[in-house]
């Protein structure tokens, strides 16, 4: 993807932290009219062009998140080190129209999930999901467990899924979306 992208033109920037957007109102429309950023500890800012396209990841599902392994969990983090929180809720206070961002952040357990990919010899996993979901590798969306306590979902990349991945290793991934109970209602978060 990132190959495909630079040879149509888009350039990267790695190692710089986006804190804020300024917008520009210019009647019935917004857009972004400057980029505020930190590189090296030296806050800058890119100035735009009305026809120049910004792609934002703000607060997400994967910001702040951690790894663990067989053998510990992983950290919760709740201090929102990612900037991506940080820059969502900058935007945010701009318009209604940008969201509600201390929905997901300021309430860490109730919107919290974990992944996870599985690695296995041979494709006998993949042939009895197929079989069940009626999907092949690759083309399908998640299959979800909807009775199960975690909202267990599967996914079934396109194999190979990893650049030299051995022909006769097969890798899922999974992810399971924490399903709280309160009283008689259920909340379903992911």
């Amino acid at each position: 993807m990132i190959k495909w992208l630079t040879e149509n033109g888009v350039n990267f920037k790695l190692g710089y932290r986006v804190t804020d957007l300024n917008f520009k109102d210019s009647g019935d429309t917004m857009f972004v009219d400057r980029i505020q950023y930190v590189k090296d500890e030296i806050h800058q800012q890119i100035q735009l062009k009305e026809d120049d396209l910004v792609l934002v990841t703000i607060g997400s599902m994967t910001a702040d998140s951690s790894l663990g392994s067989m053998h510990s969990a992983p950290k919760l983090i709740t201090d929102k080190k990612d900037g991506s929180w940080k820059l969502w809720e900058n935007i945010a206070k701009v318009s209604p129209e940008f969201g509600r961002p201390f929905v997901f952040d300021s309430r860490v357990g109730e919107s919290k999930w974990e992944s996870f990919t599985v690695t296995f010899q041979g494709d006998t996993f993949f042939s009895l999901m197929e079989q069940f979901s009626g999907n092949a590798a690759g083309t399908g969306g998640l299959v979800t467990f909807k009775d199960s306590n975690w909202l267990m979902s599967v996914v079934l990349a396109y194999q190979p899924n990893f650049i030299d991945q051995p022909e006769n290793i097969t890798v899922f991934w999974a992810m399971d979306c924490f399903r709280i109970t309160r009283g008689t209602s259920s909340i379903k978060n992911g």
